[in-house]
């Protein structure tokens, strides 16, 4: 799985600590090999949020 999020999240969310329950999540389901799971988490430097508030659009 493949988590993509922008820049100023970082102060608000861990991310490494946030792809690990998502990753013991799918084991649970029972569907994927141990070995076949992967949780990824990409940030995205540059970004514009449907809000366009000042806190959701990146500055570069």
């Amino acid at each position: 799985m493949a988590i993509e999020y922008s820049a100023n999240l970082d102060v608000k969310v861990d991310m490494g600590e946030l792809c690990a329950p998502v990753s013991r999540t799918i084991l649970e389901t029972g569907l994927f090999e141990p070995g076949g799971v992967r949780v990824r988490a990409f940030r995205a430097e540059a970004y514009a949020i449907a809000d366009l508030l000042p806190e959701t659009v990146s500055s570069t």
